[in-house]
């Protein structure tokens, strides 16, 4: 009995193993094949969009609000292998992220622009080359709404005074202001994107008689700008707009409205625009996921970082099931998205937590970062597609072979009992019959044992061969490794299992000098069919 038991439990660890194996392949695993898995950056208490820039040495600028945000702000700089390389507070008494609507703060490079919504003032500054310093070189007075783009080489700050718009040029410190469209009172929210060719603002405004926010759009040339063009009209009952944003291709100018109703979890993009040629307008988009590429509802709103010749990219946070891994959790994802919908998705993070308000930046490297509530507090975390920490985050580490392990635990304590003993019983329930047989006529059957077992086997076998089918279901499959999903492995594992079982039984026998059949065909059944149950049974139960 020594050397069936021993045999059973080499091979259990055997598998045992081969899980962990695979479920450390899939841990470490990145989203897609160029970005870095995440990497810890922050914990603050304020839940807002990570602050971040790339100055000029190609260094990460996080800035986040310091204690409790008035007045102090915290700004920890990181090379481009996000490696902490300088960690300062700022004094700064105009900046009191309290005050500071969530929309309504910027920061591109070493350049910090925002508005305090209760003196309704525009601020413009500058870290100093320490960081421990920013300099505030213009300032705006009686502004309700403002918001910036950054071109590269001038950044642009549209803002509403009064019944006015107005564009202020910004370059090196130097601040040179041009109107906006003429006559447009009550504007409630406004944006602003400049392309090669024209500057594009896009506005909300409140119908007076019929209560809803229409929504525009209007350009400029660099002298004139156009009429502007109404795009879309939207209800705000049991609805809400939480954010606007334009972008434009080579083709079309894209105006994106989210939206949220009773569902606080989840966002709706109102997608309108036009071609920039023909002025004809495009059939409007409601998008609320992408379910096609395995994207649930939208978790955060979305952000338009570039536009290609084949439409804009935007960054957002989904529920997904393209990661084994991260299933079902929000993820930040990048969507390509054209006049039609959404044509391709590529996953950027891949937590088990719930990541939401993404932000995104391009130096030499492409960086992603994110917010994930944890006990209490916002942990901003970030990923890259600088090779160093793609490798670095990737390897096997000690961290993620424990989680490997962990992974294994529910399997060991709970997942085997629950398929052996309940969802793959009736698979074993003929040869159960057939057990309680060969005990029934034990001693009648004494000479045919040998018979009796191998007729036991080809029970076992048949109905194995029959019911293996249950473990290759489509919600199992997309779990399973390679290994088990090769061609013919419906046969060839049942086989294998079979064979283990057999070769245990025989060990047993001729180790103990058994008489009784069903001993030796009861021992052939624990070992075959639990060792074949705690080889499917981790993705079963996904």
């Amino acid at each position: 009995m020594k050397k069936t038991i021993v045999l059973f439990i080499a091979f259990f660890i055997f598998i045992s193993v081969f899980h962990i194996y695979y479920n450390a392949d899939i841990i470490a695993r990145p989203p897609s094949f160029d970005w870095s898995r995440d990497v810890d950056l922050q914990s603050i208490k304020f839940n807002r969009t990570p602050l971040a820039g790339i100055d000029d040495d190609n260094n990460v600028l996080l800035v986040y609000p310091y204690e409790n945000g008035e007045g102090k702000v915290g700004v920890n700089l990181y090379d481009e292998k996000l490696e902490l390389v300088k960690d300062e507070v700022v004094d700064i008494e105009e900046l009191n992220f309290n005050k500071i609507s969530k929309d309504e703060i910027f920061v591109y490079g070493s350049r910090i622009y925002w508005r305090d919504n209760l003196l309704n003032k525009v601020y413009m500054g500058r870290f100093d080359d320490g960081y421990k310093k920013i300099d505030i070189f213009s300032e705006i007075d009686n502004v309700s709404r403002m918001s910036v783009y950054s071109g590269g080489e001038f950044d642009y700050l549209a803002y509403v005074d009064k019944d006015d718009i107005f564009i202020a040029n910004i370059k090196d410190g130097s601040v040179k202001t041009i109107e906006g469209p003429k006559n447009q009172p009550d504007i409630k929210d406004i944006k602003v994107f400049k392309d090669s060719q024209k500057i594009y603002l896009q506005f909300a405004k409140k119908d007076k008689d019929s209560g809803y926010k229409e929504i525009f759009v209007s350009e400029c040339d660099g002298e004139n700008w156009t009429k502007p063009l109404m795009l879309n009209k939207i209800n705000e009952v049991k609805i809400s707009i939480k954010d606007m944003s334009i972008f434009a291709d080579d083709v079309n100018v894209y105006s994106i409205v989210t939206i949220q109703g009773d569902d606080k979890s989840s966002f709706t993009y109102i997608v309108d625009g036009y071609n920039k040629s023909t002025k004809d307008v495009f059939e409007t988009l409601r998008l609320n996921n992408v379910m096609k590429y395995g994207v649930g509802n939208f978790s955060s709103t979305p952000v338009a970082i570039n536009s290609t010749n084949e439409g804009i990219e935007l960054i957002t946070t989904a529920p997904t099931t393209i990661d084994m891994y991260s299933r079902n959790a929000s993820n930040v994802l990048k969507l390509l998205l054209d006049d039609s919908g959404i044509k391709k998705v590529k996953l950027l993070s891949k937590t088990k937590s719930w990541s939401n308000r993404p932000n995104y930046i391009r130096g030499n490297y492409e960086y992603i970062f994110w917010n994930e509530s944890e006990e209490g507090c916002n942990q901003i975390k970030g990923a890259t597609t600088e090779k160093t920490v793609l490798n670095r985050t990737t390897n096997k580490t000690r961290e993620i072979i424990a989680e490997a392990i962990g992974e294994e635990v529910p399997v060991l304590i709970s997942f085997n009992f629950l398929l052996s003993f309940g969802g793959r019983l009736i698979s074993i329930f003929p040869a159960i019959m057939w057990l309680v047989y060969i005990f029934i006529y034990n001693e009648k059957l004494q000479k045919k044992q040998d018979k009796m077992f191998l007729i036991g086997i080809a029970i076992f076998y048949i109905f194995q061969l029959m019911s293996v089918k249950d473990f290759y279901v489509s919600q199992a499959i997309i779990f399973m490794p390679e290994a088990l999903k090769i061609s013919g492995a419906k046969f060839i594992y049942p086989t294998i299992f079979t064979t283990i079982g057999w070769l245990g039984a025989n060990l047993y026998k001729k180790s103990a000098n058994v008489k009784e059949g069903y001993k030796v065909y009861s021992t052939f059944l624990v070992v075959s069919y639990i060792l074949m149950n705690h080889l499917y049974s981790p993705y079963l139960f996904k």
